[in-house]
Order: structure tokens, then C-alpha cells, then sequence
């Protein structure tokens, strides 16, 4: 098994080397152009196949962001379910040599993905993990439990040496920057950046790096509503202007707390888990940790979004069941608030993630 896994890891290596490499053997950027969002996964729970789910996709949880804020050689990923395997595969064929990995918590259908995936295997390709605490678990001993025998043929201290982690236990007390000439990521505490902020503008990302606040890519952090510890994350691209939010594992409530709806104002994309209709949630899944479509879609009008995404399709939800009842609550929606209010509303599209999906901001 191990000689099998250390050949499988070196042709991966190979063939990507080969697909990234430029004429001059130089690695190009990949995050150039408008502030982007890819889909790897948008399913919530289990992994699907089959040809009712040929349109959305059976990948569970996965997302990149690509800003021309960041480094020039880093994928910027949220969650690891089965939809990492194609996200990071494509990111290192665009020669990405850094993953810098986003986790909003630690349910299997967003870690699945980091244990199948060749980037975790191969040792040239550094990943950083981001991720909450709960029951003194955060990301590194999570992943360790998760591929230890007999639940997984690698251990991890096999691919230990390519990972680094980070835990977040207060996440909504401090911010994340991305530079593109700033190396890895600043996380900063909340005060100290309003500090930077109000004064001159420059952060120092080391001793001898000092870079514009106004040219990064600001990321805030605040917990959603789920039986686990849960992080929404906010993306901040400073020198557009442009806010994507990625609220998935979040259940309804009957109204949004001030500071929650503060994180989540303005975006131009707001990306959302509508997993249940109306009549599955109050039937049978209330309390399960998910939102309906209308209760996203209400949301994002309170908030001022522009464009609102739903995700986290429930496996037992087929391509049609998702465009004929998912899709057509959340459009309903939208249509009764727009009738009943005199107030214009800046929400003009709700639409189904699918896999392999690339969105603008």
C-alpha cells in the first residue's frame, strides 16, 4: 500500500509540474482578473451520483476564491468535502503551489475531500488549515484523528510535513489579510486592525514587508447558527469594494442579531444553505442545522445583497426536485417581498449552485 501511495504521489506531482510549468519554467499567476468564486462541491450531508444529479452535481462542500489580492502562487479554498479533489486538482494545474484551506467546520461532508485528494499527498504542495475549536478539537487534530488506522490507509504523519495549522477559537474577534506581495496571510486581531485602519494604512506582514491595507483581501469571521461550532466567512476584496459572504450550516431564525446582519451586509454575492423546503423543515428537519429558500431569500433582503446562491443541496434532492421546488420557493419569495414593499430591493437574482460553477462577484 505505501509503495502504491509514493508512486501515486510522484506521477501526480509530475503531471502536474508538467501542466503548470511555463516556457521559461516559471509558475504564472492563477488569481488574475475579476473577484471570482468556483464551485468544487455544493452538496450538503452525503456525496451523490447518478443521472439525477447530472445538472447541480454530487460533490459535497467545497468553494475557491480567486482575487488578484492574493499571492500569485495560493488557491484560496473553503471547506474540503468531495468537491476539493477537482477544486485542487484545477488549482494546481493553473500552478498553484500554496492551498491556503478555510474550514467552516468539521463535519465529514466538509473534510471528506482532503483525504482523497492527490494535494494532500504530494509534499511539494503546502497547505495551511484554518479552522474553529470545539471540544478541544480544532484542524490539526481532527485531521490526524480522521486519517488514523483503521479508518484511513495513510496516516497522517505521512503527509504531515506539507500541512500547517492554525485555530481560530474566537473567530469573530479577529480578521485575515491576503496581500499579493504579502507571503502568507496576517491574522490580525480585531482592535489592531480598526488601529491600521484609522491611522496610516499599512500593514506589516513581517519585518521586512509592509504593504497597503487598501490592496488586500480582508476576510471576517463570525459563527452561524449550527449544533457545531460553524464559521461564516466574509471576503472583503479592499481595492473593489467587492464582498462575497459563504453562509452554509446555518438554520432559520426568526430574526437576524444586529452584529450578524452587519457581517453580512452589502455582499454582491451571498452564498447560502437552503437545504429544505418549507414543508420538509417544519415536517421534519427543524432543528437539523439548515435554512429553507424563503428564509435565505429574506436574508439577503434584509442584508442588501445583490445576488444569492443556494447550496448545500440535500443528497435526496434531485436535479428537478432542486429547480421545481428549492429554486421556485426561493424566486416565490423574492417576488412577494418585491410586491409588498415600496422600498426598492437591491436581491435581482436567486439562483442553484451546481458543481464546477463559476461565479462573479
Amino acid at each position: 500500500m505505501e509503495i502504491k501511495t509514493r508512486l501515486f504521489w510522484y506521477r501526480t506531482l509530475q503531471t502536474t509540474k508538467r501542466q503548470t510549468m511555463s516556457t521559461n519554467g516559471k509558475y504564472g499567476t492563477i488569481n488574475g482578473g475579476q473577484m471570482r468564486v468556483e464551485m468544487g462541491g455544493c452538496r450538503g450531508s452525503l456525496p451523490v451520483a447518478g443521472t439525477q444529479y447530472t445538472r447541480y452535481g454530487g460533490n459535497t462542500t467545497a468553494i475557491r476564491v480567486i482575487s488578484e489580492c492574493l499571492p500569485p502562487d495560493m488557491a484560496l479554498v473553503v471547506d474540503g468535502g468531495t468537491g476539493f479533489l477537482p477544486l485542487s486538482m484545477r488549482a494546481m494545474q493553473q500552478g498553484a503551489r500554496r492551498l491556503m484551506i478555510l474550514l467552516t467546520h468539521h463535519h465529514h461532508d466538509h473534510s471528506q475531500g482532503f483525504f482523497i485528494a492527490p494535494a494532500t499527498f504530494i509534499p511539494t504542495i503546502q497547505k495551511t488549515v484554518w479552522g474553529p475549536v470545539e471540544l478541544g478539537v480544532g484542524p490539526e487534530k481532527a485531521f490526524r484523528m480522521l486519517m488514523a488506522p483503521p479508518f484511513h490507509p495513510v496516516d497522517f504523519s505521512s503527509v504531515a510535513g506539507s500541512f500547517s495549522f492554525k485555530d481560530l477559537p474566537r473567530p469573530r474577534n479577529y480578521v485575515i489579510l491576503f496581500h499579493p506581495l504579502g507571503g502568507g496571510p496576517l491574522l490580525l486581531p480585531v482592535d489592531k486592525f480598526e488601529k491600521i485602519k484609522r491611522g496610516n494604512g499599512i500593514v506589516r506582514f513581517a519585518p521586512d514587508n509592509c504593504q497597503k491595507l487598501t490592496e488586500c483581501l480582508l476576510v471576517r469571521m463570525f459563527y452561524s447558527n449550527h449544533p457545531e461550532r460553524t464559521i461564516c466567512y466574509r471576503f472583503e476584496e479592499l481595492p473593489t469594494g467587492k464582498v462575497f459572504v459563504f453562509l452554509t450550516d446555518n438554520e432559520n431564525t426568526a430574526a437576524l442579531p444586529t452584529p450578524f446582519k452587519a457581517h453580512l451586509e452589502n455582499a454582491r454575492l451571498l452564498m447560502m444553505d437552503g437545504q429544505y423546503s418549507e414543508n420538509v423543515y417544519h415536517s421534519r428537519t427543524k432543528g437539523f442545522g439548515h435554512a429553507t429558500p424563503s428564509f435565505c431569500v429574506q436574508t439577503a433582503i434584509a442584508c442588501g445583497a445583490r445576488q444569492l446562491g443556494l447550496t448545500h443541496h440535500d443528497p435526496t434532492s434531485s436535479d428537478d426536485y432542486l429547480e421545481k421546488t428549492i429554486l421556485v420557493e426561493g424566486q416565490a419569495e423574492l417576488a412577494r417581498c418585491s410586491e409588498n414593499t415600496e422600498v426598492p430591493i437591491a436581491l435581482t437574482n436567486v439562483f442553484l449552485c451546481a458543481d464546477g460553477q463559476v461565479i462573479e462577484v
